[in-house]
C-alpha cells in the first residue's frame, strides 16, 4: 500500500461516496452529476457501462424514472494508494420500488470499486465499477 490519504481527504471522498447513493435517493441529478469528473468511466455489470458524465447521468435519469422510492446504503469504505492512484472500495444494499410496468421491489448487494481524482479541490470519480453479489 502507498502513501496513506489525510483523515481530510478520507471525510472528503467518504462524503462523494455518501453524496452519489442521496442523490439517486433523491433523484438530484446535479448532485449525482457533482461525484464524477466528466470523462468518467462507468460499469455496472448487468445494466450498461459509459464512458462521459453526460451519457451516463442522462441513461441513470431515465433508469431511474421507473422507479419510487430507493435506499442505496452504502458501508465498510476502504482507501488504496497503491500504484499512484487514489482508489477505494465498499459495499452497497440497494433497495428499488418499481413503478412501471410491474410493481415490486429489487433489493440487491454488491460492491464499488472507484478511481479518484482530486479536481479545483473536489475528489470525483474518474472511474466506478459496480458489481452485483446478491439479489433478493
Amino acid at each position: 500500500m502507498g502513501e496513506a490519504l489525510s483523515l481530510e481527504d478520507e471525510r472528503r471522498i467518504s462524503a462523494t461516496i455518501l453524496r452519489y447513493a442521496d442523490s439517486i435517493d433523491r433523484r438530484d441529478w446535479t448532485a449525482f452529476r457533482s461525484c464524477f469528473t466528466d470523462d468518467v468511466q462507468a460499469v455496472y455489470h448487468e445494466v450498461g457501462a459509459w464512458q462521459g458524465l453526460d451519457s451516463f447521468a442522462a441513461d441513470f435519469e431515465e433508469i431511474h424514472l421507473g422507479f419510487g422510492p430507493s435506499l442505496h446504503r452504502t458501508t465498510n469504505i476502504t482507501f488504496d494508494l497503491s500504484g499512484g492512484t487514489t482508489s477505494t472500495r465498499c459495499y452497497v444494499d440497494v433497495v428499488l420500488n418499481r413503478m412501471r410496468p410491474a410493481k415490486g421491489a429489487v433489493h440487491e448487494c454488491g460492491f464499488y470499486e472507484d478511481t479518484w481524482v482530486e479536481v479545483d479541490g473536489a475528489w470525483k470519480m474518474s472511474r466506478r465499477e459496480y458489481t452485483p453479489v446478491h439479489r433478493f
